[in-house]
């Protein structure tokens, strides 16, 4: 027995500690915004130019006085095999230094610990490949995100084949504030073998609490270790 446990204690750790599976490469390409576009006033939360594949698993937001002024992201190693995954965290904040209210925090993301509307919940190595906003009546602040997200296909333990869409009954996690009311705009999506590295978040001009109108993505495309697979845009 105690021969058994060794083998098995053996290879759990030959798994974790194995050549890396996925790489990426090029620069962070930035796709167009869901929402409202206000070029001067945008903030760069999450990691495009990390060396290690980092990509985007969760979205969170919160409101002070109605105004989406708080996003945060979660990101997460794509090469970790087994045990917690190695995350980063990066956030903005224009609620005028008091934070987002606790009643208002909202949260769409793909793993333990988020946070979805439907009854069945994945544990797939899933990252975020799209988002599209809600915005209010008049679609001048952000009401709601909805995530769209691949998971990564493997051909043996260290090669990445592609990756490839969610089935539909996971992948539509959403989350909004009641006075969306349906207006979600277009999708900012990634291209094919890209995922997202971080989140280009738009605001309003004035003083704070100031509100988010917009997203948009920043992508970079994966490949195994040892195949380059190039995006078709």
């Amino acid at each position: 027995m105690k021969h058994v446990v060794g083998c098995c204690m053996a290879l759990i750790c030959s798994i974790g500690t194995a050549a890396a599976a996925v790489q990426m490469y090029g620069e962070a390409t930035t796709e167009r915004v869901s929402g409202t576009r206000n070029s001067d006033r945008v903030a760069t939360i999450g990691r495009p130019d990390a060396t290690t594949p980092l990509a985007l698993k969760r979205v969170e937001w919160g409101e002070r006085n109605d105004h989406p002024c708080w996003f945060k992201v979660t990101l997460t190693d794509m090469n970790r095999v087994l045990g917690p995954p190695s995350s980063g965290l990066d956030e903005v904040d224009r609620c005028a230094g008091n934070g987002p209210t606790s009643r208002s925090l909202k949260k769409v993301g793909y793993g333990t610990g988020a946070s979805y509307d439907y009854t069945r919940v994945t544990t797939e190595s899933a990252y975020i490949t799209g988002v599209r906003v809600c915005l209010n009546r008049k679609r001048t602040r952000i009401k709601g995100i909805q995530i769209e997200g691949k998971r990564v296909v493997s051909e043996g333990l260290n090669t990445l084949g592609e990756l490839e869409d969610l089935p539909e009954v996971i992948n539509d996690p959403r989350a909004s504030q009641p006075n969306c009311k349906g207006n979600w705009r277009r999708w900012s999506r990634c291209g094919r073998n890209e995922v997202a590295v971080a989140m280009d978040v738009h605001f309003e001009a004035g003083p704070q609490p100031r509100s988010g109108t917009g997203i948009g993505l920043r992508c970079r495309s994966v490949a195994g270790a040892d195949a380059l697979i190039r995006p078709q845009r």
